[in-house]
């Protein structure tokens, strides 16, 4: 019984360790942006829906203050 368990989970173990390109690809562009100050670019990776309730002033004067 042991095993069997054993068995099904080695599977779901080595999935969850896999890291999907686009997100990765997200965070880096996520990081070059703020590190160069450049909040207009961070602002263009948010969500629509993220766009309307954070606008870009409120966004920039958060950057700022951190």
């Amino acid at each position: 019984m042991k095993k069997l368990i054993l068995f099904l989970f080695i599977p779901l173990s080595i999935l969850s360790q896999e890291e999907r390109v686009d997100a990765k690809m997200l965070t880096e562009s996520f990081i070059t942006a703020y590190n160069s100050e450049d909040y207009n670019s961070v602002f263009n990776l948010l969500s629509s829906e993220t766009q309307k309730e954070l606008p870009i002033n409120e966004l920039t004067d958060f950057f700022k203050n951190i």
